[in-house]
């Protein structure tokens, strides 16, 4: 009870000193972000385009599949598993996933703005210290994410529906395991350009870069378009058992983007997240250890995640103010009253 207590209090005093930085961000926001169109506008477009380049990812994706396979698509899931195609379904996620995050990114920061990589975050820059308690913060996250794949093993499910999701872990699982086949240090190297790299650069440049950014002007509320974002993130990867650590995950990544404006640090963050688990399947591959391990090893006791949470807390605290200081010492001399002193 103590520490939900101690919790509650550090949360509280997180969402306070929340005030101060949203003022401050909302300053640099406008610099940068001269919108065209209004955030619900540009909501349906971002959507629009996602769900576009979903269809066209994937007809493109199976064109570089088949071209490099000779294999037709009502094959493709049984074909995808043998370690024979590997590349070739690294190459086909290369494309869709290229097609269906980044390039709708891409297109609304043009329509919102006419620097579009600066506003996703591309030309922001972060400091070492950033940089290095990104990294803390990351392996801090690494215990609470277990507790929470271990709590959503036990959120009770219908007999059907409990079949269904089974279903489709299984068939996410089985994909994955077949990208990881790695038997030398070169496809080691491929697969974390394909599975930890590219994806850290897509999803955080539609995620946080775009998404994110929109609801955040749409809602006016920071933190419920972080939650929102972060939903949307866990939801897009269709896995069950794995949708509170990513949501958490999303949430955490959310906070390192609306404090940095940064999305370099994101995605360092993500790279090393995907690139952990990329490693732990390589160890496994080259002692002919299933890589289905690499899965079932990743859980936490319960309890752990409360230590967790605080760690996390007090570490998010330190970069926030780090991030308040860095971005104060980049505003130019105003005439007038000094920014500072319009701070709630």
């Amino acid at each position: 009870m103590e520490s939900l207590e101690v919790v509650s209090c550090l949360l509280l005093s997180f969402v306070l000193k929340e005030r101060k930085f949203k003022n401050l961000s909302a300053k640099f926001m406008m610099e940068y972000q001269s919108s065209k169109v209004s955030p619900g506008a540009a909501l349906a477009i971002l959507l629009g385009l996602f769900v576009a380049g979903l269809f066209i990812g994937s007809l493109a994706g199976f064109a570089v599949w088949f071209a490099m396979t000779h294999k037709g698509i009502f094959t493709l899931e049984k074909d995808m598993l043998n370690p024979l195609y590997t590349n070739a379904a690294r190459a086909m996620q290369i494309v869709s996933v290229f097609i269906t995050f980044f390039v709708p990114s891409v297109a609304v920061a043009r329509i919102m703005s006419r620097s579009p990589f600066q506003w996703l975050g591309y030309k922001e820059g972060f400091n070492s210290k950033q940089f290095i308690l990104v990294i803390v913060i990351m392996a801090a996250c690494m215990p609470l994410v277990g507790a929470l794949g271990e709590l959503n093993q036990l959120i009770p499910l219908s007999r059907g529906l409990e079949a269904a999701v089974k279903k489709m872990e299984d068939n996410y699982n089985s994909e994955a395991q077949a990208l990881a086949v790695m038997h030398s240090f070169g496809e080691f190297i491929f697969s974390l350009f394909v599975m930890a790299l590219l994806p850290a650069v897509f999803e955080e440049t539609f995620f946080r870069g775009g998404l994110q950014q929109i609801l955040i002007a749409w809602f006016k509320k920071p933190m419920l378009a972080i939650v929102v974002t972060s939903i949307i993130f866990s939801a897009v990867h269709v896995s069950w058992y794995g949708f509170l650590p990513r949501l958490a995950l999303g949430f955490v990544l959310g906070l390192f983007f609306y404090y940095s404006r940064s999305l370099w640090l994101n995605m360092a963050a993500h790279f090393l997240n995907n690139a952990l688990a990329v490693g732990y399947m390589y160890y496994l591959s080259v002692h002919n250890k299933p890589v289905k391990d690499a899965i079932d090893d990743s859980s936490y006791p319960l309890w752990v995640g409360i230590p967790a949470i605080i760690a996390v807390v007090l570490l998010f605290r330190f970069f926030q103010k780090i991030s308040f200081k860095r971005s104060i010492s980049k505003i130019p001399p105003m005439d007038g009253p000094s920014f500072e002193s319009t701070l709630v």
